[in-house]
């Protein structure tokens, strides 16, 4: 009797060292795994598209609100804060000539964004399409794939990958159909966009912009300006919520040197 109860005293350690083992393992490894797409609803394509992409997006916004909304900048001036790499600051208002104020190079700047993002996240919404139907067919019959592009757009939080597609998918005889596939990047950049039109448009009419008033209105901004020695203006805006920044340059109502 004896033995038999040691025997099975020696088997409980045993299966509870492998349960606990394999809680370990499990909690060790899941970080490492991607969503899986073939769950069979549309929020696990979503989803498998969010983590895909996350990484681009975020590098592209970064690129974009250090150079003014660019990039590639073509008008613009290299300038380096204290501790920062030097940077290429696009001009969002410019006038070469003294004395005058600058002209508005963005008139429509929330679109220019968009077109922006657009074209640096063509290669890797496709990848990322190519890599979501070789997941899917892991696990289901890819009847078919429809692939027509992809639109940028913004709500006041966020940054939508709007893809036009369609996942027509079969398994054990039931076939799903998935369409309009959406990732969600959380930004403050549609409001970025607004605050900094109002910058180019003040600086535009009247030369200047009223920062500090600006701030009081909107306690959620913080606004600098830098001014070097050629009156060239560098503006940072940052949402004290997600600590985004965004800079830009304006060039306009310059005095010249000695007047």
């Amino acid at each position: 009797m004896r033995g038999n109860k040691k025997g099975q005293v020696t088997i409980f350690v045993i299966v509870s060292i492998i349960i606990v083992a394999s809680i370990i393992l499990f909690f060790i490894f899941r970080g490492d795994l991607e969503p899986s797409p073939t769950g069979g609803n549309e929020a696990n394509l979503n989803s498998f598209l969010d983590t895909c992409l996350e990484d681009s997006i975020e590098e592209t916004l970064e690129i974009l609100f250090a150079q003014g909304g660019n990039i590639d900048p073509k008008l613009s001036i290299n300038f380096q804060f204290n501790d920062e790499e030097m940077t290429e600051i696009t001009y969002l208002c410019y006038q070469e000539n003294f004395y005058l104020p600058c002209v508005n190079q963005e008139p429509v700047f929330l679109q220019h964004l968009k077109d922006e993002i657009h074209d640096s996240l063509e290669e890797d919404v496709s990848d990322c399409l190519d890599s979501l139907e070789r997941d899917l067919q892991d696990n289901w019959d890819v009847v078919g794939v429809e692939r027509s592009g992809f639109e940028i757009d913004f709500d006041s939080r966020n940054l939508l990958v709007k893809i036009d597609s369609k996942f027509t998918l079969t398994k054990n005889e039931e076939t799903i159909t998935q369409e309009n596939l959406k990732v969600v990047f959380p930004t403050r950049g549609f409001q970025i966009a607004e605050v900094v039109q109002e910058i180019v448009s003040q600086e535009a009419k009247y030369c200047s912009f009223n920062k500090l008033g600006y701030m009081v209105a909107y306690p959620e901004w913080r606004i600098s300006r830098y001014v070097n020695g050629d009156s060239i203006k560098i503006y940072t805006v940052e949402n004290k919520e997600s600590y985004e920044k965004f800079r830009f340059a304006i060039r306009g109502c310059v005095i010249p040197a000695g007047f």
